[in-house]
């Protein structure tokens, strides 16, 4: 049963997030690098080495295991009879609130606020902080 529905629902926008991010990353973005990669074996010119794509693509999927694993705890917690009442869980709630409005103002920017995961990182922020006062 369902004891915190902002908890709920920021575990289940984070795991959306992280799902969209990683299934999207991968055919708008490294599929089509792939295929720009192989169509220029012989002369790649700007394209980037092997190495350097292996890891942007691992540092890409990085952030969509990082945040699964945020919002299994943020779900497990909306479920929880009896929520925990410590300056320990304030703490962890707080610290993910400010990561995700940290993380919302570095997408805006660095995209002039083109790119729509902003917007879901805000919102995420946005109910963390509702779930302490809930």
């Amino acid at each position: 049963m369902i004891e915190n529905g902002y908890l709920f629902a920021a575990g289940m926008s984070t795991i959306l997030l992280a799902l969209c991010h990683s299934i999207l990353g991968e055919t708008m973005i490294f599929g089509k690098l792939r295929k720009r990669m192989a169509k220029n074996k012989e002369n790649p010119g700007p394209f980037l080495s092997d190495a350097k794509r292996a890891i942007l693509w691992a540092s890409w999927h990085l952030s969509s295991i990082l945040g699964i694993c945020i919002a299994f705890p943020l779900l497990a917690f909306s479920s929880s009879e009896g929520l925990p009442d410590s300056e320990s869980f304030y703490f962890l709630i707080n610290c993910l609130s400010l990561g995700m409005l940290g993380s919302s103002l570095l997408v805006a920017t660095a995209t002039k606020g083109r790119h729509p995961g902003w917007i879901v990182l805000l919102l995420i922020a946005i109910l963390l902080q509702a779930s302490i006062f809930s």
